[in-house]
C-alpha cells in the first residue's frame, strides 16, 4: 500500500491510500472511521483491482477547512481523487454508511464516471426530524466533552453482538478508529449528514449496475428496509451477511470481498 495526499479545490488536504492494479475501485469509509476500515479489502481485492481509499474530510490524515461541508462537497472531493489517481478513467465506487451517502451524491453529479456502485450498510432516505436532532446533539457533545465521549456509544451499534462481546480484532479495530477522530471531524460530519438529500424518489433512475450489502444484525441499515429500497434500483442485487452488523467489510471480510469480486467480475 502507498499513501499520498493532495490539496483539493476547497483547500482541504485529501489523504489517499492506494494498492494494486486494474479496474479502479474507490472505497469510502463510514462515520466516524477512516481508510483502515478497508485493510482486509486491500489484502484481497488489490490482487485484481486498483484499490483507492481516501480519508473523508477531517478523518484519518485528511484535513478540514473552517467552512461547513455537505455530502455533495465530499462527492466533489471523490471526483478530484478519481481524476488525480486514475488518469480520468471511470471507476467502481463503494461507500459504507456515510460513504454511501457520498456515493449517492457522486452518482447524482458524476454518473458518467461510474462503472459500478456498491452501497454497503447505508440508506437513501434523509433523516427524520428526530434523527437530525440526535445528530446535532452529538455534534454539540463532541465540542463540549470530546470526540470519544460523543462516539463511544456507537460501538454496540456498529458491531454484531458476538464481535462486540468478544472484544477481538474487529472490536479493537473499530475502537481504534473511533478514538482517533477529532471533535471537529465528528461535529462537521454529523451536521453534514443531518442536512443530506433524500434519494428515495431517484432510485428508479439509478441505471448504474449496483450491489447492495448490509448485515443481518444491522440496526442502522436494517435488512428488511435495505431489501425494500434496493429492489427499486433497476440493475441491482442485494445481499445480507450473517454474523455482521453495520461494519460488514470488517466483520465478514471474506464474504464481503467475494461478493464485490464476483459483482465486478460480472460487469
Amino acid at each position: 500500500m502507498n499513501k499520498l495526499s493532495f490539496l483539493a479545490k476547497r483547500g482541504n488536504l485529501i489523504s489517499v491510500t492506494v494498492a494494486g492494479e486494474g479496474m479502479p475501485l474507490i472505497l469510502l469509509h463510514g462515520f466516524p472511521l477512516d481508510h483502515r476500515l478497508w485493510l482486509q479489502q486491500f489484502d484481497y481485492l488489490s490482487k485484481n483491482y486498483c484499490i483507492i481509499a481516501p480519508d473523508l474530510r477531517g478523518f484519518g490524515q485528511s484535513t478540514l477547512t473552517e467552512e461547513p461541508y455537505s455530502m455533495a462537497d465530499l462527492a466533489e472531493d471523490v471526483e478530484q481523487v478519481r481524476q488525480h489517481m486514475t488518469d480520468d478513467q471511470p471507476v467502481a465506487l463503494c461507500g459504507l454508511s456515510m460513504g454511501g451517502y457520498v456515493a449517492f451524491e457522486y452518482w447524482r453529479h458524476y454518473s458518467k464516471s461510474l462503472t459500478a456502485l456498491i452501497l454497503a450498510n447505508t440508506k437513501p432516505e434523509e433523516d427524520t426530524d428526530q434523527g437530525r436532532a440526535a445528530r446535532r446533539a452529538m455534534s454539540e457533545r463532541a465540542h463540549q466533552l470530546g470526540s470519544w465521549h460523543a462516539v463511544s456509544e456507537m460501538l454496540p451499534k456498529l458491531l454484531s453482538e458476538q464481535h462486540f462481546a468478544q472484544l477481538g480484532s474487529q472490536f479493537q479495530a473499530a475502537e481504534q478508529m473511533l478514538r482517533s477522530c477529532s471533535a471537529d471531524a465528528v461535529s462537521s460530519a454529523q451536521r453534514a449528514m443531518a442536512d443530506r438529500a433524500d434519494f428515495i424518489a431517484l432510485l428508479p433512475a439509478l441505471s448504474t449496475p449496483t450491489l447492495v450489502i448490509t448485515g443481518e444484525e444491522d440496526t442502522i441499515a436494517p435488512p428488511a428496509a435495505t431489501r425494500k429500497w434496493a429492489a427499486v434500483i433497476p440493475n441491482s442485487q442485494c445481499h445480507v451477511l450473517a454474523g455482521a452488523a453495520h461494519l460488514t467489510p470488517l466483520e465478514q471480510p471474506q464474504q464481503f470481498n467475494q461478493l464485490v469480486h464476483e459483482f465486478l467480475g460480472s460487469l
